[in-house]
């Protein structure tokens, strides 16, 4: 029969190893059980995600912020502990479960932007099936369909993590062409001595939106969320934001 001092002992001990544990740094707690709002976001870009992560937070202070740099991580992490809200791309908000109320990005008074196709010396050919450079924001199996609606064929795809890695794919021709937003054409080409050739896609797409995956801190992020400007603005291309 256990007696008291063997309980009082063994509360000792698990206390102990408690405050040892705390005393290392680790958390106990589960991630965002702050009372403080907290926002995913996966908004690829030629900035490092943790340089994003820091001007998002100085831009939203009070807000719980973490930046992912790949759509894997982004996705693993909503699983494991899901935050009050995403801002990422409106492709991708409309393939994650659980949304309860999207705040859509506009710019110019409009929700969608242009894209271009953009090849070296001479227009792209979208005949015979060709490949196509991007950004990666929905993974392997889903992209080659959003590119093709993009484009109005049938594409194959070459994936990359960031808008500057695209030069790398017509630079070593890789792809008859990339496709990236006609908004960030412009920083594209300072980067790079290549004769490009710019054609407008038919297709237009959705800009980046804020989906709720709670109703704690909804009006909190939201208004955090619209006032976003200046370079987190350029950066993301919203100037305004509405309810969806």
């Amino acid at each position: 029969m256990t007696s008291k001092r063997s309980h009082s002992r063994l509360a000792i001990l698990a206390l102990t190893a408690l405050l040892g544990l705390a005393g290392l740094g680790l958390n106990l707690t589960p991630a965002h059980a702050a009372d403080g709002p907290s926002i995913f976001v996966f908004l690829p870009n030629d900035m490092r995600a943790r340089a994003f992560e820091k001007l998002l937070t100085t831009a939203m202070p009070g807000v719980d912020i973490t930046v992912f740099g790949r759509l894997k991580d982004f996705q693993n992490n909503i699983k494991k502990a899901p935050p009050d809200a995403v801002l990422t791309m409106r492709a991708v908000i409309d393939q994650q479960k659980g949304v309860s109320a999207i705040l859509q990005g506009a710019a110019g008074g409009k929700t969608q932007e242009s894209y271009v196709l953009i090849s070296v010396d001479q227009p792209a050919s979208l005949a015979d099936k060709p490949v196509i450079g991007v950004v990666d924001i929905l993974g392997r199996k889903k992209m080659p369909s959003f590119v093709s609606e993009i484009v109005n064929t049938k594409t194959k795809v070459k994936r990359v993590a960031k808008p500057e890695d695209l030069l790398s794919l017509l630079q070593f021709k890789m792809v008859d062409a990339i496709l990236l937003p006609k908004a960030g054409y412009d920083q594209l080409k300072s980067k790079t001595e290549l004769k490009l050739v710019v054609s407008d896609a038919p297709g237009r797409v959705f800009l980046p939106a804020v989906g709720f995956l709670s109703t704690n801190h909804k009006d909190t992020l939201a208004s955090a969320v619209k006032k976003l400007d200046g370079e987190v603005s350029k950066i993301i291309r919203v100037s305004s934001w509405r309810a969806n």
